[in-house]
């Protein structure tokens, strides 16, 4: 039987493991708590000939200088991603290659002509979905925005907030131009292993916070339940969340958190994503001269009308495919994502017969080579049951307003409220939805633990801000301004076709996610 109370200086709620590493340089004694029986949140791995095959998060920018340093003091592999070849454009009847001069594929295209132009204008109604954002555009360009929409966050154009959208992505705290590079050979899971061991394997698993009571005088009262049925309580002088809004939902405050930052959680929402591993014995796309990339783009309306897209087709189901070979070809594989009314597709289809319709869809992208596969794999995000989804939290039209007066739904999920800090690639001011996001926003929350340790006489002061402090990661607080949008512009033509999500991945100060988007550069 466990302890029926346990005292700790800081309580890590999500697995949290950079921010346990920061914190305990400081001198506090940490414990860490995790929701699910096992490490890593949407970081998901398994073996295959010697490799990491990831169901989650699996990307890593060559400029996210912490992740790349954690990579190397784990001994693990970094891999370059294959994208060399013809990428395959599906459209709603007919493939195309991207270099075929017939049908010009280009997301950047779609960002320069919607996004951009709309963030030069400014928002006015906050109420607007982004299916407003592309209401007056062609058919093609329509398509494209929301293929650019579903790959990104996994959802529909009509389900998010504009404002959201243009502040998420143009701002650049969502994962997106030029920012996929690197795999970890290992598996992205390890990751999170190693930093279990720095941590002497002190965390606890199927631990489940319900209450959090928080003591004006300093300090709050947890409450948890282990394996579903015994209940614990856990004094400690601070709390770090590094979860999700949607799992920060669940847990009852008292006294309640300030209403804007309530309410701004309770609206929160994940996306649908289901990832899928093909296996074969050879990467048969290569030696014909195709990247593995493919990008299944279709409209919202068309998704939502069955007798426009039949169960055969592969935009029925596939949002994006790509190569997922290792370096040393032990494992040859294609990798797809399902988002969206995809993945809601996808997930009407029997278990049984999920398999031969991924790889019958794969051959009238790939040829017919692709139905000989030798090994499959899944995974619903939307069946984990502490997190919901992927790749990570949305918000609707009519939310964004219930940030801090200085209109940012960041500083409102990121501040700390007295005695509880909010960490995590959601709570991420740069880099936000990725791995580096999140081990940013571990070391932010360690650092404002430490100014209020610092501060004299008060030892539980609280932090009205996030701290922003370059030697955080040059974070700064996203703003929608106009003299803004001619350097987002530059960057974002950098861009080529082929920007999407392809992994959840958090480790740091979150349930280890992070939401990563392939972008190849020309």
């Amino acid at each position: 039987m466990p302890e029926k109370n346990i005292e700790t200086d800081v309580l890590i709620v999500g697995a949290g493991l950079f921010a346990a590493m920061e914190l305990q340089k400081l001198g506090q004694k940490i414990f860490v708590v995790e929701a699910i029986n096992r490490i890593g949140g949407r970081l998901l791995s398994y073996p295959v000939n010697g490799t990491g095959v990831d169901l989650g998060g699996m990307w890593i920018d060559e400029g996210h200088q912490n992740t790349l340093d954690l990579v190397t003091a784990a001994g693990l592999t970094k891999i370059p991603q294959y994208n060399e070849g013809n990428d395959i454009v599906f459209t709603k009847d007919e493939s195309h290659y991207s270099n075929d001069s017939s049908y010009k594929f280009d997301t950047a295209e779609v960002e320069e002509n919607i996004l951009t132009t709309n963030y030069e204008e400014g928002i006015t109604n906050e109420f607007k979905t982004s299916r407003d954002l592309a209401s007056h555009s062609d058919s093609r360009t329509h398509a494209m925005f929301d293929y650019f929409v579903r790959s990104s966050l996994c959802c529909e154009p009509s389900e998010i907030s504009a404002q959201y959208l243009l502040e998420d992505v143009i701002s650049g705290n969502r994962p997106g131009v030029g920012n996929t590079q690197y795999r970890i050979r290992e598996g992205a899971q390890e990751l999170c292993k190693y930093l279990q061991k720095q941590l002497n394997d002190t965390i606890k698993f199927n631990w489940t916070v319900t209450n959090i009571y928080i003591n004006e005088k300093g300090g709050c009262h947890v409450s948890c339940i282990i394996n579903n049925s015994t209940m614990i309580t856990i004094k400690c002088k601070y709390v770090v969340l590094a979860i999700p809004p949607t799992a920060i939902a669940k847990i009852q405050f008292n006294p309640s958190i300030p209403s804007n930052k309530y309410q701004l959680i309770q609206k929160s929402f994940m996306g649908f994503v289901i990832k899928i591993h093909v296996i074969y014995r050879r990467a048969f796309w290569r030696k014909n001269g195709l990247s593995g990339n493919a990008h299944c783009v279709v409209s919202e309306e068309d998704l939502n009308k069955s007798n426009n897209l039949d169960n055969s087709n592969p935009s029925f189901a596939i949002t994006t495919v790509v190569d997922g070979c290792d370096d040393n070809m032990k494992v040859c594989a294609l990798v797809i994502f399902s988002c969206g009314i995809q993945a809601r597709n996808f997930s009407s289809i029997p278990k049984d017969q999920r398999k031969p319709w991924i790889t019958s869809a794969l051959s009238k992208l790939f040829g017919p080579e692709a139905e000989q596969a030798i090994g499959y794999q899944e995974k619903d995000w939307s069946l984990e049951h502490t997190i919901g989804g992927g790749y990570q939290s949305l918000l609707g039209p009519g939310s964004t307003h219930l940030g801090t007066e200085k209109g940012s739904y960041y500083e409102s999920i990121s501040s700390s409220h007295k005695h509880i800090h909010f960490a995590g690639t959601e709570a991420a001011f740069n880099n936000r939805g990725y791995i580096e996001g999140a081990i940013e926003s571990g070391k932010r929350v360690a650092k404002e633990i430490k100014v209020s340790l610092q501060h004299s006489g008060k030892p539980f002061m609280e932090l009205p801000q996030p701290i922003i402090d370059d030697t955080l990661g040059n974070v700064s607080r996203p703003k929608i301004e106009k003299k803004e949008s001619k350097e987002n512009k530059n960057r974002l033509n950098k861009s080529k076709s082929g920007k999407f999500w392809l992994g959840v991945a958090a480790i740091g100060a979150a349930v280890l996610t992070s939401m990563i988007i392939i972008s190849k550069r020309k």
